[in-house]
């Protein structure tokens, strides 16, 4: 195996590797946060947040509730990070870069606008769900997953 070889090989261990062990984080947070919503609103005690999480029994339930937004928010911007690491060192075009920023802004522009939808037509269940939908789609890889084959195409036209 040649060195460039090599190298692509690891690159793309250390993507998969920071993928996971966010995906991993996140999800850990966001159970426990939903499971300690869960106890403050119906009064639920068989569950007790693990300790690294312990600070989070202090919190009110509205305050924990719209934590998760910013969150949200921070996750999508981790995800979009490594997306973009990984287009750019793949591809050094501006263009590809670009491609990854407009895939990432659309789904969260849909989610966005499934949310909006759910305020003004007092239909908050669906358009919250679909949100979420949309939302975590970009909290997980696959973003990245369409976009590098998107890129790859692009590259060979």
């Amino acid at each position: 195996m040649n060195h460039r070889r090599i190298k692509q090989v690891s690159f793309g261990i250390m993507i998969a590797s920071m993928i996971a062990g966010l995906g991993f984080l996140r999800d850990f947070i966001f159970v426990n946060i939903n499971f300690q919503l869960y106890k403050l609103w119906y009064g639920e005690e068989n569950y007790h947040l693990p300790p690294s999480l312990s600070f989070l029994e202090s919190w009110e339930a509205d305050t924990l509730y719209y934590a998760k937004f910013p969150l949200t928010l921070f996750t999508i911007l981790l995800f979009f990070g490594i997306a973009h690491f990984t287009v750019r060192y793949y591809f050094r075009e501006h263009k590809y870069l670009y491609l990854n920023l407009v895939a990432h802004l659309f789904f969260c522009l849909l989610g966005g606008i499934f949310y909006l939808y759910g305020l003004v037509f007092n239909d908050f269940n669906n358009g919250y769900h679909f949100a979420r939908i949309f939302l975590d789609f970009v909290q997980t890889p696959l973003t990245l997953m369409m976009v590098l084959p998107a890129c790859k195409l692009l590259e060979t036209r």
